[in-house]
């Protein structure tokens, strides 16, 4: 989940979307070209992924996509349910050239989706009048301006990003998850493929005592810092979801991944 590319023109936004347009798999093209003119495209969705930043610049990244339908994870769900969840992260489709809007404390824009549906914001606050709240998890609405399915009602999301300010923090963390906080088995290609295809967030493990030690990292010595902490993972953006109420489940620190 690395990689980012961000846009400091729309010309260059422009250009990066259409060579992003001559790239998409022409079979990938047809499936889609197909599913819009027979009206068989889902309904769509946006995905906030995580975005970062300080008093001067900020950054996000994002997804459209049809609606998976996936339904929140349970400790009770059996291992076909989790598989089933898995085959719908996999088995939707990114929708390309789409236009989104990000509204964040006060200022918008509109980026175009690009190839597998991914968008990106780059908000520059360096001659805005911007009053930044305490709490450096700050919220940021998504709104698609677009009519892509027949069946599509008003789509919108809300993602958190976060803005570091100065004197929050100390020091920043660095962190890969796939067997640093997240029992993965990497070196174990069956026994990976097991935990993934019939685990869920609730059932999937972490390392003992990472939850704690990740808070202390992130509250610093004293407590009383925000010390920022980025997740890297070689997995698929599919699987953010997973991994985001993973963190959440077993009360490891929010950070941008």
């Amino acid at each position: 989940m690395s990689n980012l590319i961000f846009f400091d023109n729309k010309e260059m936004l422009k250009r990066k979307v259409n060579k992003w347009a001559r790239k998409i798999n022409p079979a990938r093209k047809l499936k889609l070209w197909l599913k819009q003119k027979f009206g068989w495209l889902g309904v769509p969705v946006i995905i906030p992924y995580s975005g970062y930043g300080n008093h001067e610049k900020a950054f996000f990244i994002g997804c459209v996509s049809e609606d998976k339908g996936l339904a929140k994870p349970e400790q009770t769900h059996s291992k076909w349910e989790n598989f089933i969840a898995m085959a719908k992260r996999f088995t939707s489709d990114e929708i390309p050239g789409v236009k989104v809007k990000a509204t964040m404390l006060g200022m918008e824009q509109v980026s175009l989706t690009g190839h597998k549906g991914i968008f990106r914001f780059e908000f520059n606050f360096k001659n805005e009048n911007i009053s930044f709240p305490e709490d450096p998890w700050v919220n940021v609405k998504f709104e698609l301006l677009d009519q892509v399915s027949e069946e599509q009602l008003k789509t919108e999301a809300t993602g958190k990003i976060l803005l570091l300010k100065p004197g929050d923090s100390s020091y920043g963390v660095i962190s890969d998850i796939d067997d640093t906080i997240l029992v993965s088995h990497s070196t174990n290609f069956i026994q990976k493929i097991r935990l993934m295809l019939f685990k869920n967030a609730y059932t999937r493990l972490p390392f003992e005592g990472v939850a704690g030690f990740y808070r202390a990292l992130h509250k610093g010595y004293q407590g009383n810092c925000h010390n920022p902490i980025f997740y890297v993972s070689s997995s698929q953006w599919n699987l953010f979801d997973l991994l985001q109420d993973f963190c959440d489940i077993r009360r490891i620190p929010q950070g941008v991944m």
